[in-house]
């Protein structure tokens, strides 16, 4: 677990100071480059000489790292897919989460292996070659201000390169790659903002369409799964973890055992599955144990995420912190209890059927993609100020709506 984190921290600190000055270096040779052309006044001008596009489009996403973001992108991949073939460029570690998602062929995803500094680069020389044969003609960012993402964009060959910028424009640095850009908005679902991108890919910011999605609303995404049955297996799930990357997503594990005893006490027939990977296994055995029920067992790394998906659709809910496996959730019809805190439900919410505890607290969220999602929190007051009996009380009027008779009776 210590190890997957040394990684993050390792790619965030080559990201913010060797990807600062390569943007610097690549800015400076994109400008000789487009002099000895003899094209720097269409230069200046390339966001309208660009607008005139190949009649086939070849659109490369790039999402390296948010797991989650795959699933909050489909609006935004459904929109570039009417217009060309689209690709994907990602980390290796999250290559089996495409196999969750419809849009991307085995042949139209690049994975960069980030196992070690020469790994990752020898992956970026495969990467120059098969983004070239691929003739890739628009790059698609969703990284939030990644320098990383915004440097292989532009070795990638593609002439049209959308990405987003911030509301200060010129922080962070991330030179003049991007020939196309979005102001990203905080105060507007993450699901939109991606799609903003593929629509600034095609269309002027004076369309009407355009203008329609920025209303900010909270995007719904469609099911990938079949209609849950009415009457589903009695198994409710639950993932009391949050991944290494920000632990202070976790609602207390005290918590979580509180809300699994009072469950099990009203619904003795229930049957309780803590998920996870596998690195989570020991930290959701001790959960396990402390609640000590025959009904609840650990599934974490017993189960690839393509059977966790089957489980979701045969499974009545899950309740989880804000993460990677709440996400993938929403694309199927289980019903999810998503807790919030360093991050807002207002841009990072689940999607589909699922419903979202957060406090609100004065310093929340404290966490955003311009501080690289880092905080100093080592008491996430956010998550602890939500009480187990409260999230209990929604979690029966759900199951007490969906049921005649309860569990206990059956």
């Amino acid at each position: 677990m210590k190890k997957n984190e040394l990684k993050i921290k390792s790619l965030q600190g080559l990201d913010q100071y060797l990807g600062s000055f390569l943007c610097f270096i690549l800015t400076i040779f994109d400008g000789c480059r487009a002099w000895f052309a003899k094209a720097l006044e269409n230069q200046k001008k390339r966001t309208d000489t660009l607008n005139i596009l190949p009649e086939e489009h070849r659109i490369l996403f790039f999402q390296l790292s948010e797991m989650g973001s795959i699933v909050l992108a489909q609006k935004a991949f459904s929109t570039a897919e009417k217009q060309g073939s689209i690709y994907i460029a990602s980390f290796l570690s999250s290559a089996e989460v495409f196999n969750l998602v419809p849009h991307f062929p085995i042949s139209n995803r690049f994975f960069f292996n980030t196992r070690t500094p020469i790994h990752f680069l020898l992956s970026t020389l495969q990467f120059i070659i098969w983004s070239r044969k691929k003739k890739i003609t628009i790059t698609i960012d969703l990284e939030l201000f990644s320098r990383i993402s915004v440097i292989l964009s532009y070795l990638s060959g593609a002439k049209s390169r959308v990405g987003f910028v911030s509301q200060q424009k010129s922080k962070p640095y991330r030179g003049d790659l991007l020939t196309k850009t979005v102001t990203f908005n905080d105060r507007m679902h993450i699901s939109e903002n991606f799609n903003l991108l593929s629509l600034t890919a095609f269309q002027g910011l004076t369309d009407p369409d355009f203008a329609k999605s920025g209303k900010g609303e909270t995007n719904t995404l469609e099911s990938t799964g079949s209609i849950r049955p009415r009457h589903v297996e009695n198994t409710l799930l639950v993932y009391p973890l949050a991944g290494n990357f920000l632990p202070q997503r976790m609602w207390p594990s005290e918590n979580f055992i509180e809300l699994i005893l009072l469950i099990l006490n009203r619904y003795p027939n229930l049957k309780v599955r803590l998920i996870g990977s596998q690195d989570e296994y020991f930290e959701n055995e001790k959960i396990r144990l402390r609640i000590n029920h025959q009904n609840c067992d650990n599934l974490s790394g017993k189960i690839s995420l393509l059977e966790l998906k089957s489980l979701f659709d045969r499974s009545i809910a899950l309740i989880a912190n804000d993460s990677g496996i709440s996400h993938f959730a929403s694309l199927t019809n289980i019903k999810s209890f998503v807790f919030y805190g360093p991050e807002t439900p207002q841009l990072y919410g689940t999607l589909g059927n699922s419903e979202h505890f957060y406090s609100q607290i004065f310093c929340s969220p404290c966490v955003s993609a311009l501080n690289y999602k880092r905080t100093t929190c080592q008491d996430n007051q956010c998550l602890k100020v939500i009480r187990a009996q409260d999230v209990f009380k929604k979690v029966v009027t759900y199951l007490d709506s969906i049921y005649e008779i309860s569990f206990a009776s059956d």
